[in-house]
């Protein structure tokens, strides 16, 4: 994924440090001007390595499991992030 993250990639880490799906050529300022609100890059296709839809802007979580607490999540996404940006 790391190939995939920084700016004009398909993945780059928002103003909030959230890692978010924007697509090649575009940021995650551009979501008025381009209209790209209900874009999304669909569960299982080429480029998300996610069994799930990621929708444009969205910030990319990775869940628990149950019982494991909201910590393990955030940790998960601060982790995510610092690849990313560590990739740019």
């Amino acid at each position: 994924m790391q190939t995939n993250c920084g700016s004009g990639k398909d993945f780059q880490v928002d103003n909030n440090g959230w890692v978010v799906w924007v697509g090649a050529g575009n940021s995650y300022q551009g979501r008025i001007t381009k209209n790209l609100w209900q874009t999304y890059l669909p569960a299982g296709a080429t480029g998300n390595p996610w069994a799930y839809k990621l929708y444009f802007g969205h910030p990319i979580l990775d869940r628990p499991l149950a019982g494991t607490g909201r910590r393990r999540a955030r940790a998960a996404a601060i982790s995510l992030a610092t690849r990313c940006l560590t990739s740019a």
